[in-house]
C-alpha cells in the first residue's frame, strides 16, 4: 500500500499533488471554483459585509498561505486578488477610525501586488500578438492599482497626521496616475503642514487643472489650505476629530421623540402586515455616508442622528424596512452560495446592489400598504429621496458607496417597476466623471481635517485669508 502511495506522488505533478495525497502543496481557496469568487465565501463576505464581520473575513483572507512555487505564473493573479482584499480591508478600518491598522493593511496590499508582479507572465520572443495585449493590459491595470493602494495609505497617514510618510505614498500615488486630483489635493495638504509651500502650490494647482469645481463646501479646509500656501503659510489645524461612535443605539433626542414614535408605529405595522419578529428601531451611529442601516443580527432599525429632522425620513425608513422583509443581509457562511433576487436580476450588477433596488421598490409597497398612502405619492416619495441623494453627491458616481449604484440609476429602477404618469416632472442628471479609478475625492471630513478655535484661525472657507510673511513677521 504504502509502495502504491508512493508510485501516485511520483507520477503526480502540479495541483494534481493534493489530490493524490502527497500533502505537499497547497490549493488556494481562490482556485476552488475556477476563479468565481462566489465560492470563496470569507472574500465574499470581505467584499460585501461592513464592520467587524467584514474585517475578520478580510484578514483571513489575506492571512492564507502563500500559493505554492509550483504553480508559477498561471496563478499569480491570487497575489493579485488577496491585494484587492487587503485594500477592501484598508477601507473597512478606515470607516472604523482605525487608521493606523489601515495603513498596516494597504502596505500588506502594496507587498501582495509585488508578488503578483514578480510572478506574472512577461513578453519576449516567444509572446504572440494576443498574449502581448493581455499582458500590456495587465501592465497598466497594475500602475493604477498601485496608484489607488499608495492613495488609501497616504490618506490613512493624513487622517493621523504623520506628514513626512503621506507624502512619500501620495508622491507616488502621482507619479502612477497623474490624473487622480484627490492624491494631488492630498499632497498639497501634507506639504503645507511639512513648510513646503511651493510644492504644495503645485500640487493644488494641478487639482484645479483636473478639476475646476474641486473646492466645494465640503473641501474648505483644503481651500484655506491652498490660499495659505499662497502665501507661504502653514495653516493651523484643529486637534483630531474623536474616534466615531461604534454602530448601535442612542437616546432620542427631546425634538425627534414625535417622529420617533410614528416611525415605530410604522416599524410595528410592518410587522404585523408582513409577520416578521422582534424587529425593532432606534436612532445612533450608522456606517459613513449612510443614512440609515438594517442590522439583521439583532434585528434592529437604526437611523442616522439627523434623518428624523429631515424631509425624507420616511422613505428611509420605508427603504430599510424594505431590507428586512426581503430578509436582505443575511450572515454569509463557509460552503454558502449566494444567490441574487429572483425579482427583476440585473446580471451587470452584484447581489447587494440589486438589493438595494429590491428594498426601494419593496419600500414603495410598505408605504402604500401599511402606512396608506396612495402608490403614487408613496413613488414619488421614494423618488425624492432618490434625486436628495444624487444633488448631495453632485451627481458624482464617485462618491456613491458600495454597494449603492448611482441614485439616478436606481431612480430609472423606479421608474421602470412603476410606470406611471408619477415620474413625467421628475428627471436625475448625472455629472460626467472624469476617466480614472478610485474612490470619492478626498472630503476635509474624510482627512479628519477640523478648524482650530476660532480665535486663532479662520472660522469658514469666506473669511479673511492667511496671513503673509509680513503679516506674521
Amino acid at each position: 500500500m504504502r509502495r502504491r502511495r508512493l508510485v501516485s506522488c511520483m507520477l503526480a505533478g502540479g495541483s494534481l499533488l493534493a489530490s493524490a495525497g502527497c500533502g505537499v502543496t497547497y490549493r488556494p481557496p481562490e482556485l476552488a471554483g475556477f476563479g468565481d469568487i462566489r465560492w470563496d465565501a470569507d472574500r465574499l463576505q470581505c467584499l460585501r459585509d461592513t464592520a467587524d464581520y467584514a474585517i475578520a473575513a478580510c484578514t483571513r483572507v489575506i492571512e492564507r498561505p502563500d500559493p505554492s512555487a509550483m504553480f508559477g505564473s498561471s496563478w499569480a493573479w491570487v497575489y493579485r486578488s488577496r491585494a484587492a482584499t487587503a485594500l477592501r480591508l484598508a477601507g473597512h478600518l478606515l470607516s472604523m477610525d482605525r487608521d493606523d491598522e489601515a495603513v498596516g493593511a494597504a502596505t500588506t496590499s502594496l507587498a501582495l501586488l509585488q508578488r503578483y508582479d514578480a510572478h506574472r507572465p512577461r513578453v519576449n520572443v516567444m509572446t504572440l500578438p494576443p498574449e502581448r495585449a493581455s499582458i500590456d493590459k495587465q501592465t497598466r491595470e497594475l500602475k493604477l492599482d498601485r496608484a489607488q493602494i499608495n492613495y488609501i495609505a497616504g490618506i490613512a497617514l493624513v487622517r493621523v497626521r504623520r506628514w513626512e510618510a503621506a507624502m512619500k505614498h501620495l508622491a507616488d500615488a502621482v507619479e502612477l496616475n497623474p490624473g487622480h486630483p484627490g492624491a494631488w489635493a492630498a499632497l498639497g495638504v501634507a506639504a503645507n503642514q511639512m513648510g513646503r509651500y511651493d510644492e504644495s502650490r503645485r500640487d493644488f494647482e494641478k487639482v484645479l487643472s483636473l478639476d475646476a469645481d474641486y473646492f466645494t463646501d465640503s473641501k474648505g479646509i483644503q481651500r484655506l489650505i491652498s490660499e495659505a500656501s499662497k502665501h507661504d503659510d502653514t495653516y493651523r489645524l484643529g486637534e483630531v476629530p474623536p474616534r466615531r461612535r461604534p454602530v448601535g443605539c442612542a437616546t432620542v433626542p427631546p425634538t425627534q421623540v414625535k417622529r420617533f414614535d410614528e416611525g415605530q408605529l410604522i416599524v410595528d405595522k410592518t410587522i404585523a402586515h408582513y409577520g416578521l419578529q422582534g424587529l425593532r428601531l432606534c436612532v445612533g451611529g450608522v456606517p459613513p455616508n449612510a443614512a440609515a442601516a438594517f442590522d439583521n443580527r439583532q434585528n434592529l432599525i437604526i437611523l442616522g442622528d439627523q434623518v428624523l429632522d429631515s424631509d425624507h425620513w420616511m422613505s428611509v425608513l420605508a427603504h430599510e424596512l424594505g431590507h428586512a422583509v426581503i430578509k436582505h443581509d443575511m450572515p454569509i457562511r463557509q460552503s454558502q452560495h449566494i444567490e441574487a433576487s429572483s425579482d427583476f436580476r440585473n446580471p451587470t450588477l452584484d447581489i447587494k446592489q440589486q438589493h438595494e433596488i429590491d428594498a426601494d421598490r419593496k419600500g414603495v409597497e410598505i408605504m402604500t400598504k401599511v402606512v396608506g398612502m396612495p402608490e403614487r405619492e408613496a413613488t414619488r416619495r421614494m423618488a425624492a429621496k432618490l434625486l436628495a441623494i444624487n444633488a448631495s453627491f453632485g451627481g458624482r458616481a464617485v462618491a456613491v458607496s458600495y454597494p449603492h449604484i448611482h441614485p439616478c440609476d436606481r431612480f430609472d429602477k423606479l421608474i421602470a417597476a412603476f410606470p406611471r404618469e408619477w415620474s413625467d416632472d421628475l428627471s436625475c442628471q448625472k455629472q460626467q466623471e472624469p476617466s480614472r479609478r478610485g474612490p470619492a475625492l478626498p472630503t476635509d471630513a474624510f482627512m479628519k481635517l477640523t478648524r482650530p478655535s476660532s480665535s486663532t484661525s479662520p472660522a469658514s472657507p469666506g473669511d479673511a485669508p492667511p496671513r503673509s510673511p509680513a503679516q506674521r513677521s
